[in-house]
């Protein structure tokens, strides 16, 4: 993980966070995993082999463009590979915790097309969660697809002491 802080103006800072390798991966029950990022010491783990796995996120880049009233631009780019099977659907689920609400979700394709606009809330318990989810043209394995989302966060940070 390289975490890159740039102040290019008084008004605006960006913080871009570059997370390579695996890091979603289905459990062996076919379920999704979790993904967290955090800021703290980094601890590399040895290389792990997905060729078992129907599919996983090879990689996920996450820029994050703050600006001075505390809400940002969240741009996660995500490239799938899909080692069997057949797919056409895919979902990103976004816990409503710590921002005051999400606006303008988009998600776009390898070439730049819009495929998908808005979310779906749901409340999950005492919590509630942001569901965007987007289809594609079926991808038969093995290949990769590579998808862009962007969305703002408003109200992420309250206050700087």
């Amino acid at each position: 993980m390289r975490i890159v802080i740039f102040d290019r103006s008084i008004t605006t800072v960006f913080v871009v966070i570059i997370l390579a390798g695996t890091l979603l991966a289905p459990t062996f029950d076919g379920r999704e995993g979790d993904v967290g990022l955090g800021i703290g010491p980094a601890v590399a783990a040895g290389p792990i082999d997905y060729s078992s796995y129907d599919y996983y996120v090879n990689n996920l880049t996450v820029v994050l463009l703050m600006d001075v009233e505390g809400s940002m631009v969240v741009m996660e780019m995500v490239e799938f590979t899909f080692n069997r099977g057949s797919y056409d659907m895919a979902f990103r689920e976004i816990p409503h915790t710590g921002f005051d609400k999400i606006a303008n979700v988009e998600v776009k394709d390898e070439t730049g097309k819009v495929i998908k606009i808005g979310y779906k809330y749901q409340f999950d318990m005492f919590k509630g969660k942001y569901i965007v989810r987007w289809t594609f043209p079926t991808r038969t394995g093995p290949s990769n697809a590579t998808f862009l989302m962007t969305y703002n966060v408003v109200g992420a940070l309250k206050s700087v002491t």
